[in-house]
């Protein structure tokens, strides 16, 4: 996962913070002031995400609570120490990014359940290099969970033993379940797959080549997941950053 410039951000003061704080002697609780105070400056998150990044940020402060100089600064830049606090950010990250995608989607969703003929199916978008996990589900149609009720008020009865067949025939999954765990579907970060809504009729129509044909939109070039040696060469880059700015500020005080 590509950390964001907001979670960068976060682990780099928080993380200068617990070092200036321990090396002028401050205790648990002023460090846990400012931890609050960074956390708080973090966009989108909710409250279970803030007592989690917070929680991560203050066992770091106290694994290293005790060390001082050059001795403290590599107990903040240790695996023991700094990697539960990027695997916390990057749960955070996750949980966060999901929720933002979700409400949005909902969103259209309830736009299309409003219209005179409501949509109730949706084409996912396709392309060359899906993340992991992705490609089995790209391509694909998908039904909103409320088809049914939504079809019947706006006065489309007709449509629901048609669209109930090919559901039973297709196996398809509810979007709302494409986009959430385990497949997290347009909602996992940096997944560029996006949904398409289709006319019932043209869904029912056609064949899924056909439906993929009608919508050269839907297949896109995508985007190149990170390869295993470029996120370690982005996480050595801020547990350097951090050491410099460290660094730095113990070469000051001396």
């Amino acid at each position: 996962m590509t950390m964001e410039p907001r979670m960068t951000r976060f682990v780099k003061e928080g993380v200068e913070e617990i070092f200036g704080a321990l090396s002028d002697g401050k205790p648990l609780s002023k460090i846990g002031e400012g931890v609050a105070t960074l956390v708080a400056g973090i966009p989108n998150l909710n409250v279970r995400d803030r007592a989690h990044l917070w929680d991560a940020m203050m066992a770091v402060a106290r694994r290293a609570k005790g060390h001082r100089g050059e001795d403290l600064r590599r107990t903040l830049l240790s695996h023991q120490v700094y990697d539960p606090l990027i695997q916390a950010c990057n749960q955070a990250q996750l949980a966060s990014s999901a929720r933002a995608k979700a409400l949005g989607l909902a969103s259209e969703i309830a736009s299309s359940r409003a219209r005179p003929h409501p949509t109730v199916l949706y084409l996912c978008s396709s392309h060359q290099k899906p993340a992991e996990g992705h490609s089995d589900y790209q391509g694909r149609v998908y039904v909103d969970r409320m088809w049914r009720s939504t079809l019947a008020k706006a006065g489309f009865d007709g449509e629901i033993p048609l669209v109930e067949e090919y559901v039973a025939t297709h196996h398809t999954l509810t979007v709302q379940e494409a986009i959430r765990g385990p497949i997290w579907l347009t909602t996992r970060p940096n997944c560029k797959h996006f949904f398409i809504p289709l006319d019932t009729e043209e869904a029912l129509g056609r064949s899924l080549k056909e439906i993929r044909l009608a919508h050269t939109e839907a297949m896109t070039g995508g985007q190149r997941s990170l390869t295993d040696a470029e996120r370690y060469a982005r996480y050595k880059a801020l547990r350097e950053d951090i050491d410099d700015a460290m660094t730095v500020s113990t070469a000051a005080d001396e």
